[in-house]
């Protein structure tokens, strides 16, 4: 089996185990990964991990529980950038774009068919196993049902699986609240379209508090501090993080037209652009120059769905790559 998973899912797993009252380490042979650390876990040490923690805890169904039990906020980056899309819509679209940051098996395809949303994962020449795509596909719908909040109970509508079905089906039933197949011809999610345009729920003071230290870096160009500084500083923040720094995504998190927003600026001397590229500039040196933020959460956190989309525009604002950049200021 080829693929990796983020260290994240390590962790996620030690804290699962130490919780129960298990010397993690002792259960799946590894070391526990390192706060801030973004390493990569191949696929199969990954499933030799969960099926030793699923011996030691006598749970057949561990990929189930483990992944029923995540949420959002233990994914780190990508689950910041994923808790600040407006809509479920944007979410999966951020999803597909990213990841491969956390878990890089087999890429994940969202379509709309008919009535339905439909998330498939279309096993090839990996085969990930049956407790791996259990522990994803459960911890999926958890984030699921965390950021719809109320209307979770329709996520989701259908899940199936490629592996053959267990000898008891009844938790996977329970916790889904759905059809589940197994033996299925691609591991999928299905939940109901008319979801996508719902708005998400507000993130919880975690994933905010990161939105605040963002916030809080942007716009020191600014001179003074007013109302609409301030919402101008939030908004930048989070439409950077969501990849949808368009003036008329700004407006919409600001409550006011794109006219109204540019004329506002113009009153300020201000150019869009330029806003734009300089509060991204300083963000990357800040991010930057914490060690603990690996390149690719840098460029995940400005909002870039490739690293060298991020290298691209770091060499024209500071005419050296990133790499480079955070060597010269760390030697």
């Amino acid at each position: 089996m080829r693929g990796h998973i983020s260290t994240h899912w390590l962790g996620l797993l030690f804290d699962y185990l130490e919780h129960r009252g298990h010397d993690a380490s002792s259960v799946t042979g590894l070391p526990r990964p390192q706060p801030g650390e973004l390493s990569r876990l191949p696929a199969q040490h990954w499933r030799r991990a969960l099926e030793a923690a699923a011996s030691a805890l006598n749970d057949p169904a561990l990929g189930l529980h483990l992944g029923a039990s995540v949420r959002l906020r233990q994914l780190g980056v990508l689950g910041y950038v994923i808790s600040v899309a407006p809509t479920l819509a944007a979410a999966l679209n951020r999803l597909q774009q990213f990841d491969r940051l956390v878990y890089q098996i087999d890429p994940v395809h969202v379509r709309v068919q008919g009535q339905t949303a439909v998330l498939d994962w279309y096993t090839t020449v990996n085969d990930p196993g049956q407790i791996v795509d259990e522990a994803a596909i459960a911890a999926l719908v958890a984030c699921a049902r965390d950021v719809l909040g109320e209307p979770c109970k329709d996520v989701p509508s259908l899940v199936s699986f490629v592996n053959p079905a267990p000898p008891d089906t009844t938790p996977y039933r329970e916790y889904f609240g759905c059809d589940v197949q197994f033996g299925a011809a691609t591991t999928r999610v299905s939940l109901p379209a008319r979801l996508l345009p719902q708005p998400l729920a507000t993130p919880d003071p975690a994933l905010l508090a990161i939105l605040d230290q963002q916030a809080g870096l942007l716009l020191r160009q600014i001179p003074g501090e007013d109302a609409f500084e301030s919402a101008l500083r939030r908004a930048l923040a989070e439409a950077i993080a969501a990849g949808e720094p368009s003036l008329e995504r700004i407006s919409e998190h600001m409550h006011c037209a794109p006219r109204t927003l540019q004329r506002r600026l113009d009153e300020r001397g201000l150019r869009f652009q330029k806003l734009l590229d300089d509060s991204r500039r300083e963000l990357a040196e800040r991010y930057l120059e914490d060690l603990s933020i690996p390149l690719s959460e840098v460029a995940l956190l400005l909002g870039y769905s490739e690293q060298s989309a991020f290298t691209r525009s770091f060499k024209r604002w500071c005419g050296m790559t990133p790499r480079r950049w955070r060597t010269a200021h760390h030697p």
